[in-house]
C-alpha cells in the first residue's frame, strides 16, 4: 500500500498504513463466546476452549497479527473467509469474527451433527495433536 497524501490548509499530511500488528483487532473472551453462540456453532464449550488454548485468550502472535484465534490453516477444499496465509500456512483474517465464521464453515463441512464424544474423537484426529491439550477437552 502506498502512502496517501492530503493537503489541508497548506500543510501536507501523510497517512501511513498500519503495520500488521497494529491492524488486528482485540476481541474479549466474552465477545468470542457470544460470536460462537450467535453463529450456532455446535459444542460451543469445546470451541471456546479451543479459542482459549490456541490463542491464549486472544494474545498469541497469530491472533494479534492475523485475527486467527483458532490456529486455522487455509482451506483449499471448502468455502473460507480467510484473506491470505502466513508463511506457515495459517489463515489470515480481516477480523476475529471472520475467523469465527471460518470455524463454523469448517465445522459444517467436516464435523456437523456429531455428538460430544464423536466431535472430540474427530478433533483428536484432525486438530489436536497434544495429549495435554486433549485432556483439557476431556475435562470439560
Amino acid at each position: 500500500m502506498s502512502n496517501i497524501e492530503t493537503v489541508m490548509t497548506g500543510v501536507a499530511l501523510t497517512l501511513l498504513p498500519l503495520n500488521e500488528a497494529e491492524s488486528a483487532e482485540y476481541v474479549s473472551p466474552e465477545e468470542v463466546k457470544e460470536m460462537i453462540e450467535e453463529l450456532s456453532i455446535e459444542h460451543p464449550e469445546i470451541v471456546f476452549l479451543q479459542y482459549r488454548e490456541e490463542s491464549g485468550n486472544g494474545t498469541s502472535g497469530l491472533a494479534i497479527k492475523h485475527n486467527n484465534i483458532f490456529g486455522m490453516k487455509v482451506s483449499k477444499n471448502r468455502p473460507t473467509t480467510a484473506t491470505g496465509q502466513t508463511d506457515s500456512g495459517f489463515a489470515t483474517y480481516d477480523s476475529v469474527r471472520d475467523c469465527v465464521i471460518d470455524y463454523a464453515l469448517w465445522q459444517q463441512a467436516y464435523a456437523r451433527g456429531k455428538n460430544r464424544g464423536e466431535y472430540l474423537s474427530y478433533l483428536r484426529k484432525v486438530y489436536i495433536n497434544d495429549s495435554k491439550y486433549l485432556m483439557k477437552f476431556l475435562g470439560i
